[in-house]
């Protein structure tokens, strides 16, 4: 879930992602802020071993934010969070 910092900005924390066979420094991220279903395949973020993300969300709404994580095997898995702002 991700953390209010300044005004419409947010921290987002993937840190307690972990994979049995790939150390966390390994690992790689990359998120998606405006989320609107399966045939949106454009992605906010590149992908990053960077676990944290700040992010500014211009309008007040209901914002659909998905995260992949991808291992050194590049096996993928994803997950959804709704953020209000």
């Amino acid at each position: 879930q991700p953390t209010k910092a300044q005004g419409k900005n947010y921290q987002f924390d993937a840190s307690a992602s972990f994979d049995i066979e790939t150390k966390h420094q390994n690992m790689f991220y990359r998120w998606d802020f405006d989320y609107n279903g399966s045939n949106d395949i454009i992605y906010s973020t590149n992908w990053s071993q960077s676990d944290k993300y700040f992010w500014n969300f211009e309008k007040p709404g209901v914002y659909t934010v998905k995260l992949e994580v991808r291992d050194e095997d590049s096996a993928v898995t994803k997950t959804f969070s709704k953020v209000e702002v």
